[in-house]
This record gives C-alpha cells, sequence and structure tokens, in this order.
C-alpha cells in the first residue's frame, strides 16, 4: 500500500468553497481503480493549510492511474485554482506502527460497508442519486453509492422488517437545509413511499432531519446542536 501526502495551501478567504468543491471532487478520487480510503484535514494553526491523506493500492494507481485519467482533468478543473503556492505531493510506505490485536494477527480492516435494502431496486438508486449520493458502480443485483468518503451497498433484496428497522445517520452541517433540499427532491419526482419530517431538536444533542427512502429505511440527518 502507498500513502500519498499532499500539503494544500489555500487562497486565504476560500477555505469554504474549496471544502465544498472538495466534497464533490473526492467522488472522483474514490472511483479510481487502485483507490482505499482517503481524508482531508485541516491545520489547527494555519486554517487555510490542509493535508490530504489518500491510501493506494500501488504507486501507480496514483501516478499512472489517475494523474494520466481523463477524470484528473476534473479534479483539476474542481480544485487547482485554490492553491497557491501549489501543493507539493510526496508518496510514503508502511515501516513501522504500533497495531491492535486483530491487526497483528493478519486481520487488517481496509473498508466497512452495510448492505440496504431495496424493495424497487431502480426507484432506490434514483432516489439516493437525486439526494446527492454518487453511485460508484452497479452490477446486477448490487450498487456502491457514497455521500462524504462514506460508502454503502445498496441491494435489490427487499424484507419489509428489515428495511422498516434499519436506519443510517448521516453528520451534516445543516439540517434544516438538507430537509429543504429532500423536499424538493420529493417534489420533482416520483419515489413512492419516501418522504421527509422536518428538522426537530432530540435529547441525544442534535437537529435531525428524517427522511425516509421509498423503502422505508430511515435517514437520520443530523446537525449537532
Amino acid at each position: 500500500m502507498t500513502l500519498e501526502v499532499a500539503l494544500l495551501d489555500v487562497i486565504p478567504g476560500q477555505e469554504a468553497a474549496f471544502e465544498h468543491a472538495f466534497s464533490a471532487a473526492q467522488q472522483i478520487i474514490a472511483s479510481m481503480p487502485g483507490y482505499i480510503t482517503h481524508r482531508l484535514e485541516r491545520c489547527v494553526e494555519q486554517e487555510n493549510r490542509y493535508v490530504l491523506l489518500v491510501d493506494w493500492g500501488t504507486l501507480t494507481d496514483h501516478t499512472d492511474g489517475f494523474r494520466r485519467s481523463p477524470q484528473y482533468q476534473e479534479w483539476k478543473r474542481l480544485l487547482h485554482h485554490f492553491y497557491s503556492p501549489f501543493p507539493t505531493v510526496e508518496h510514503y510506505e508502511p515501516v513501522l506502527a504500533t497495531r491492535g490485536t486483530a491487526e497483528r494477527a493478519g486481520l487488517d480492516v481496509l473498508d466497512n460497508r452495510v448492505f440496504v435494502p431495496a424493495e424497487n431496486f431502480q426507484l432506490s438508486r434514483d432516489f439516493y442519486r437525486a439526494l446527492g449520493w454518487h453511485e460508484n458502480w452497479c452490477e446486477g443485483q448490487l450498487a456502491e453509492l457514497e455521500l462524504g468518503g462514506v460508502r454503502f451497498l445498496l441491494q435489490d433484496h427487499f424484507d419489509r422488517a428489515l428495511a422498516e428497522n434499519f436506519m443510517m445517520q448521516v453528520t451534516v452541517a445543516d439540517a434544516a437545509a438538507w430537509h429543504t433540499h429532500a423536499r424538493s427532491v420529493l417534489a420533482s419526482a416520483d419515489y413512492g413511499k419516501a418522504r421527509v419530517v422536518p428538522p426537530r431538536v432530540e435529547p441525544w444533542g442534535f437537529i435531525v432531519t428524517y427522511v425516509y427512502d421509498p423503502s422505508g429505511v430511515l435517514l437520520h440527518f443530523a446537525q449537532k446542536a
């Protein structure tokens, strides 16, 4: 595995716009062959400085596979105008690490995705894409959907008891904005039983907009109160 490390100095005052653009751009990199995972972190001492850490299967997955792909041109269009100076990118390989018992036994965890049921597979795919999830791939009875760098597997399988007791929390900055967005999506097309509940303050410290998908799966768009 190869770790890409990119130190990103964003033009002061452009931080919010950069983070918004990156939320779209990360879907590009996550769809590339050899991609494993990534995270974007912001400097505590210098608020316009970020570090991007991307795990690739091999060095060439990044240098040849991604940088020489058509998708890289869109990545450049979305992000490169925010940088001053242009970032330095380096690659690292593991040397030493402190690991837990499971990892020492060779049980390293590289990913963790849940299977979400769908009564009408195509309708659920359309619904999640309209809400903002990116469909990385779809093969047969399974599709991988991603939002905010987190992925789940939508399956063409339905069990009513499972679906109506299945919940996912999506932590957001503005639950009210997600309520407005969900209402707009539901007004734009017929998504069957899908519906949205206005945001409310919950006793566990979150403001939550509740959205039911077409199969009855309950989504919590949760904002820290």
